[in-house]
């Protein structure tokens, strides 16, 4: 692997366009932090020590629409506290 990272540096240098597509994973951290403060809101809501907010509201229209895009385990979760998705 390290051979594979070696040969590739060069051709980075070449081609700064390339760094981005390097570091993905930064967008998958925000959408996990999405998805755990979402259903965090959903238990409270069903639990009501939560109300229904507008905020709430626009991101559950966001992830119906396929905006924001959610897990298995999170669409699972939803349907399980009783959010159509």
């Amino acid at each position: 692997m390290f051979g594979l990272i070696n040969k590739m540096q060069p051709f980075e240098k070449i081609n700064d366009w390339l760094d981005w597509t390097l570091v993905p994973s930064e967008e998958i951290v925000i959408e996990s932090e999405f998805e755990c403060e979402f259903l965090q809101k959903c238990e409270k809501i069903e639990l009501n020590k939560d109300e229904i907010d507008k905020q709430f509201l626009k991101d559950l229209t966001k992830i119906r629409q396929g905006y924001y895009k959610i897990s298995v385990k999170c669409r699972q979760r939803l349907l399980e506290l009783g959010y159509e998705i």
